[in-house]
């Protein structure tokens, strides 16, 4: 079998195998007990944290480990929904956002939420005039993915985020098929990422917030993950996911420029009769 749907999931690095190894076999304390052992997995999960903040490339904010990208948006959008000020009560997305996104839009709708859905053109990108029309006063949160995880096209999220910070509004960034391939923008206010899309273990994930912009707690029961996030967290995930993150950063522009050199030969064979879906360009 040759396996390509990258967007779908990506095999385990054996880097982040061998980093996880010693975590699901020998060091098996819980990473939240004042024990040695203890101690010990929650300092290697705090260098997991480094190193995929170090990924995202953005100062000012923090981590907090999830059990996936579902799960950091959920938190994301429910959790700003939670600590909504008076006469906010619209949230405004692009129609192509990931069902995380949507179907959880869906249900603030029935909370009573204002949820607006942001149209796309041929090309795929964002229709940014209707943009900066639906994000008025009473917006809460507008919410746009990096890259669109069926056709690769890339959203202008800087832009995005001027507009909503115009209104006064918070951005939520799912960057979880941008992450490691195309740099993250600044200007988002809460940002979901996955492991198992940049060569991480499968059942964690990371929400990145700005200072300030912390979402209420969706999991209750401990407060593990710095008072936000309840829940034990897997020092071998957290570990394979932070070795994952760090082969991204290190092998970076290598990968961009192999990828660069397929797109190219892909297209040069595509000939006349076929139709790029999305933008040739930002992709």
């Amino acid at each position: 079998m040759i396996y390509l749907d990258y967007q779908a999931t990506t095999p385990l690095a054996p880097e982040a195998a061998a980093a996880m190894r010693p975590w699901a076999e020998a060091h098996y304390a819980n990473p939240h007990s004042p024990s040695r052992a203890g101690r010990e997995a929650a300092a290697a999960i705090e260098v997991a944290r480094d190193q995929l903040i170090g990924a995202i490339g953005l100062q000012g904010g923090s981590l907090a480990f999830t059990s996936g990208a579902t799960e950091a948006i959920n938190w994301a959008l429910k959790g700003t929904a939670e600590k909504t000020s008076a006469g906010r009560n619209r949230i405004v997305a692009i129609a192509t956002e990931h069902a995380a996104v949507l179907d959880t839009l869906d249900w603030l709708a029935t909370r009573g939420f204002d949820i607006v859905r942001v149209g796309v053109g041929p090309d795929g990108l964002a229709d940014m005039a209707e943009l900066e029309q639906k994000a008025d006063p009473h917006t809460l949160l507008v919410a746009a993915m990096l890259v669109n995880n069926e056709i690769g096209v890339i959203q202008p999220i800087a832009e995005i985020a001027r507009i909503a910070h115009t209104a006064g509004a918070a951005m939520l960034c799912d960057a979880v098929q941008g992450l490691g391939r195309v740099p993250i923008p600044e200007g988002p206010d809460l940002i979901a990422v996955s492991s198992h899309k940049i060569h991480g273990p499968k059942g964690v994930g990371a929400l990145w917030m700005r200072k300030d912009a912390e979402p209420a707690p969706l999991l209750h029961g401990g407060g593990q993950e710095q008072g936000m996030r309840s829940g034990t967290l897997s020092p071998a995930l957290c570990v394979g996911f932070g070795a994952a993150a760090k082969l991204a950063v290190e092998r970076g522009e290598a990968d961009a420029e192999h990828i660069e050199r397929l797109w190219r030969i892909a297209l040069e064979g595509l000939g006349p009769q076929w139709t790029i879906n999305g933008s040739v360009d930002a992709r």
